[in-house]
């Protein structure tokens, strides 16, 4: 601009400073992991838990066909994925390049998705044939910090085509080292982390001594970019827990209520929205605690829709959360229940019998059965009345608003062992039972069982 055009009016601009490289070391603890200790333990991992494929038993092989890639190259399953386990160690050092935490995050959530697949094979190994796992297709180099994972399920692989035992094996040897270094991560708190009290230190400097007048501004750069939602979901809960005087919520400069707004309407979902943002939503605006499990499941519902239109409102959200879920009733539409309780009868091993009455696309039906508890024995006569090997993964429940009138959100993630898939159903009731038995129909509509 100087040289092209006459700055006499405005003068000239600033000396433009030299950057100031920073390399502090990972923490001023003389006892804690450093960079190096850690290279070591990331070097020892095989990282199977992306490779399904590489334990596929030979006379299996013909169920899952090469593919053709975009580049006409014929890539296996099996070559895509020693490129994610080859891409997933840069990856983990992305993160601990960008900050201790991020890397700690990183590392739980890989931790997590570890033992889920051990919990599938012991599943497996306990006679649920059917059990399937992920493979992936892809490494997303910005993926989202809260919602981490590598590449995006494209395969499913049945375990009983697999070598489970030594899958399992070297899953459990790499979750050792997850959980190692986890551990030794743990001193390493914020007052202890150098780089983030360096950065700290330049802050107060650059406001301590300003330059161009009294220019305290500064331009923070960060390496994730669908993690603001939840970060400043946790800033208003801090800053409420310790009761501040003054506003301090990152992504938020000012109160929205000094203008006469409010939070909850800034958060806004689009496809670029991660997980935790479409259940902040549903807990925030519509009393609906997602079991953390199911984040995914109904983010993916909400991203196919922002897909096709854009932004999603809220109500939308909620719409989209009644067609999947609570109104899930067709062709099993679940209808009475009447429970006996048999924890008197000597020679009963099950403690209560159920007598449910259900309509397939119209048809009065209804069947007895008996379980320990009302739904232990509704599943039981769900498989002898339809046929079907289904198994309750985990159940959540919660109040959705407190007083006389009070209704309950109940959450069923329901797996058909016959064909490995497993779906969350979802009921609502002033009777807690009532509510449980409804997200057990709405799992079965979502997973075609009937």
């Amino acid at each position: 601009i100087q040289q092209y055009y006459d700055t006499t009016d405005i003068g000239t601009f600033p000396e433009r400073l030299k950057p100031i490289s920073r390399q502090p070391h990972l923490t001023d603890l003389d006892t804690a992991i450093n960079y190096n200790e850690i290279f070591e333990q990331l070097q020892q991992l095989r990282l199977a838990i992306y490779a399904p494929s590489a334990f596929i038993l030979p006379s299996q092989l013909y169920k899952y066909k090469e593919e053709e890639s975009t580049t006409g190259h014929r890539l296996s399953i099996e070559e895509r994925e020693q490129g994610i386990q080859r891409l997933m160690n840069i990856q983990l050092l992305k993160r601990l390049e960008s900050s201790v935490n991020s890397f700690r995050l990183t590392l739980g959530r890989i931790r997590d998705y570890m033992q889920e697949t051990l919990d599938a094979i012991a599943r497996y190994q306990q006679g649920d044939k059917r059990v399937s796992v992920d493979d992936y297709e892809s490494v997303d180099g910005d993926e989202d910090e809260q919602d981490f994972t590598i590449g995006k399920k494209k395969n499913r692989i049945l375990l009983e085509d697999m070598d489970s035992i030594s899958w399992q094996q070297e899953i459990k040897g790499d979750l050792e080292i997850i959980r190692l270094l986890l551990t030794m991560l743990e001193s390493i708190t914020p007052e202890h982390d150098s780089k983030l009290q360096q950065l700290i230190a330049d802050l107060r400097d650059k406001f301590a001594h300003p330059i161009n007048g009294n220019n305290k501004k500064v331009i923070v750069f960060t390496a994730f970019s669908g993690s603001h939602q939840d970060a400043i979901n946790k800033g208003v809960k801090a800053m409420k827990e310790r009761g501040g005087e003054y506003w301090q919520v990152p992504y938020l400069p000012i109160d929205p209520a000094d203008i006469g707004r409010e939070y909850e309407p800034i958060v806004r979902i689009n496809s670029q929205s991660g997980k935790g943002g479409v259940a902040f939503i549903m807990d925030t605006y519509f009393g609906f605690k997602l079991p953390k499990s199911m984040h995914r499941e109904f983010a993916n519902v909400i991203q196919a829709i922002s897909e096709k239109q854009g932004e999603v409102t809220p109500e939308q959200i909620m719409q989209a959360f009644r067609d999947e879920y609570l109104n899930s009733k067709e062709p099993i539409h679940f209808r009475k229940l009447k429970v006996d309780d048999l924890s008197d009868d000597i020679d009963s091993e099950f403690d209560t019998c159920v007598h449910v009455t259900y309509t397939d696309d119209g048809k009065e039906k209804s069947f007895e059965a008996v379980g320990n508890g009302p739904l232990d024995a509704t599943v039981r006569g769900l498989r002898e009345e339809l046929g079907c090997n289904i198994k309750i993964l985990d159940y959540d429940e919660h109040a959705i608003t407190a007083g006389a009138g009070s209704q309950a959100a109940a959450y069923i993630h329901l797996l058909n062992a016959e064909s490995g898939q497993a779906t969350y159903g979802v009921g609502v009731s002033s009777n807690i039972t009532r509510a449980s038995l409804r997200a057990i129909f709405s799992a079965l509509n979502r997973l075609g069982i009937r």
